[in-house]
């Protein structure tokens, strides 16, 4: 086994062996990048440096090589942050022994997060790094690196992963995972590779030897298989084996078990020290907004539950005086000096049963050269991070005789591990649900069960069964203008026609208001709405009227979910609800723009469940105006500037487009100051 830290060891490692591929290179990944560039310095194999043309290469080069990508059909969520057209540089214009495939073959809301490389079933790379646009970084994490930006020239920060090789029988049951994740993908089942070579460059050292090393799973149940939660189960395992310490690095601390497994330990009297390395915040507002929230909730239970001061939780940073974050992005865990894990799965209820994860694991089993090597990996780990060399930590962990104390004594240079806040605002805290990180899938047809009675007689008689069957009809219609031919109906340049004859009328915007309203309490797209009126009647009057129409759609929506269900819902939720009810009426305005800024729902539904909850009206209004004002005024101006610039090209038009987008960039930053400032002086 090798342990390669940070993508640069990792694409060189990966770059080098399928250099030596005689037969196949199956790659499963979470997100695959066809201009990935594997090498970022001078390389003399007269290969390209860009992952799609590199793999076309090596199949013109040798007659007898297979290429399989298999990637996850990724959610609309990550669409900005993906390729566009990945079949079409992975599959279509490279050699016809290279395929490329998209996998969807998971339940609702899961992923495919797994990320392994095999080559020739004899040599397998597989851990935290994929094969994406912004993963390369090297050890030394400076704050500005040219080498580390995406294949678009965008620059990126400091970015830390670790990934791991392995061959013999733990390559070959990792060549057999992948050939199943193929097999289910596309039914086509690929035969094991029987007499192949070598692949393990000479550049590559290993770091164990002659070790077993387990594979751990995580699969949701689906298409009649069991679930497998050897993840979890390997986790929960290694913490309660744990004599006196546990280090972690990882990119999300929201899993619910693991975490009562840590509190307990630190309860105990004589229990370990835990470290954990994590990222400062999570990647982009939403995810802050949701993951963040969770893990700020588990943070404050393990603080509750370290009675004798031995947790640490803490953040990498570079660059001295001008700090810069390092993006955690490892899934790396090690106890004492005995075991070690590396993998894809996070420390989400999600990596514990509902995406598809893979780790492998070593023991020490009383082995002290394994005992050695696996302290020297969780010590050059955090000297990398402390900016100090490795045998330097070392010592200072002698000298201590914890990790904690040899992080005191070495911290606070250029590069240092900085104290983890993890706090949110109250606001944030009081309406993200715990259902954003969910662990187990939840079946179409148990949801329907769930909500449709088998007696039509009983719907009229039970408040709950009203309440859900509308909601099921909301969200079965929803789906129908998503997926059936009734999108075609709303199509913005259909709705442009169907506006044209009557447009410039004087009554035609009070008229598209009221028809906004409806056409939205019937689950039409509100943004394909906004879109349509922009277009119909010009960004100016277009856009106001689309604010207008979204505005009666939510006081309808309101109005109809106070008629319906107020009194029902108090009755139902009982105190504990109410409690929440009312502090989020507390929270008034602001409350509703986070509900708003952060979709839980789709918009209809948010408006039929405030109307039935504690929030004034006048705050439910304004909080929705000042949530949607940005975006219908982004939707509004920039689609009009864009088909300005599309209709008559030219430096002017295009200029204008982006002075468009980039005053509502500041509107929506100073938007976001504005709830921030509110929430703080409201606290």
């Amino acid at each position: 086994m090798a342990l390669l830290v940070d993508a640069a060891a990792y694409f060189a490692a990966l770059a080098a062996a399928a250099e030596r591929a005689e037969r196949a290179i199956r790659i499963v990944g979470w997100d695959v990048h066809s201009r990935l560039r594997l090498r970022r310095d001078p390389d003399r194999s007269g290969l390209p440096d860009e992952l799609a043309p590199f793999l076309d290469a090596l199949c013109a080069r040798r007659p007898d090589l297979q290429v399989q990508l298999l990637d996850w059909d990724f959610a609309m969520l990550y669409a900005l942050e993906r390729e566009s057209f990945p079949v079409f540089r992975l599959g279509w214009r490279t050699h016809d022994r290279m395929r490329f495939e998209l996998d969807a073959r998971h339940p609702l809301g899961a992923s495919h997060h797994q990320k392994l490389v095999v080559i020739d079933d004899a040599l397998a790379f597989v851990g935290g790094i994929d094969l994406a646009a912004s993963r390369w970084d090297t050890r030394e994490h400076r704050p500005e690196d040219p080498r580390r930006q995406k294949p678009d020239g965008t620059r990126y920060g400091p970015f830390h992963d670790v990934q791991a090789a392995v061959d013999g029988a733990a390559a070959r049951a990792l060549a057999e995972l992948a050939r199943e994740r193929w097999r289910r993908a596309t039914g086509e089942a690929l035969a094991p590779v029987e007499g192949g070579g070598d692949p393990w460059p000479a550049e590559l050292v290993p770091d164990l030897r002659d070790v077993p090393v387990a594979i751990a799973r995580t699969e949701p149940g689906f298409d009649g298989r069991a679930e497998v939660r050897e993840v979890e189960r390997l986790h929960l395992d290694a913490i309660a084996a744990a004599r006196q310490r546990i280090y972690v690095e990882n990119q999300y601390l929201t899993a619910s078990r693991v975490g009562e497994a840590l509190a307990r330990r630190l309860e105990e009297a004589d229990g370990p020290e835990v470290v954990m390395v994590l990222p400062r915040s999570c990647s982009g507002w939403l995810e802050e907004t949701a993951m963040g929230v969770l893990r700020a909730r588990l943070v404050r239970r393990l603080r509750q539950a370290d009675r004798h001061a031995r947790l640490r939780l803490l953040h990498p940073v570079v660059g001295g005086e001008r700090r810069v974050d390092v993006h955690v992005h490892a899934k790396v865990m090690v106890v004492d000096d005995a075991f070690l894990r590396v993998g894809s799965a996070n420390l989400s209820n999600r990596s514990m049963g509902l995406d598809t994860e893979c780790d492998v694991a070593v023991e020490a089993e009383g082995n002290a050269q394994t005992a050695r090597a696996i302290a020297g990996f969780r010590d050059g780990l955090l000297a990398e991070h402390l900016g100090v060399a490795p045998e330097s930590f070392a010592a200072a962990v002698g000298e201590t005789g914890s990790l904690a104390g040899a992080i005191e004594r070495l911290r606070g240079g250029a590069r240092t591990l900085e104290p983890l806040e993890a706090e949110v605002e109250a606001w944030l805290d009081a309406v993200v649900p715990e259902g954003v990180d969910p662990e187990r899938p939840v079946e179409p047809e148990a949801v329907v069960r769930a909500l449709v009675p088998e007696e039509p007689a009983r719907l009229a008689r039970h408040p709950l069964l009203r309440a859900a069957a509308v909601l099921l009809g909301l969200l079965l219609l929803a789906a129908a203008w998503r997926w059936t031919a009734l999108g075609e109906a709303i199509r913005p340049e259909r709705l442009v026609a169907w506006v044209e004859p009557w447009r410039h009328e004087s009554w035609a915007p009070a008229a598209a208001v009221a028809g906004f309203a409806v056409a939205s309490l019937l689950m039409v797209p509100v943004t394909l709405l906004i879109l349509g009126t922009a277009l119909a009647f010009g960004p100016g009057l277009g856009g106001a009227t689309a604010l207008a129409g979204a505005l009666a759609s939510a006081a309808a929506g309101y109005g109809l979910g106070r008629l319906l269900w107020r009194d029902w819902v108090r009755r139902l939720g009982g105190p504990g609800l109410n409690r929440l009810s009312r502090r989020l009426a507390q929270r008034g305005v602001i409350a509703v723009a986070a509900v708003r800024i952060v979709p839980l729902a789709p918009f209809t539904i948010v408006n039929l469940v405030a109307g039935s909850s504690h929030i004034r009206f006048g705050d439910y209004v304004l909080g929705t105006f000042l949530a949607l004002l940005p975006g219908v005024a982004g939707i509004a101006w920039f689609a009009d500037r864009a088909l300005h610039a599309l209709r008559e090209p030219g430096w002017g038009s295009i200029a204008a487009a982006l002075a468009v987008a980039a005053g509502l960039g500041v509107l929506t930053a100073g938007a976001r100051r504005w709830l921030q400032r509110a929430d703080a002086e409201g606290a």
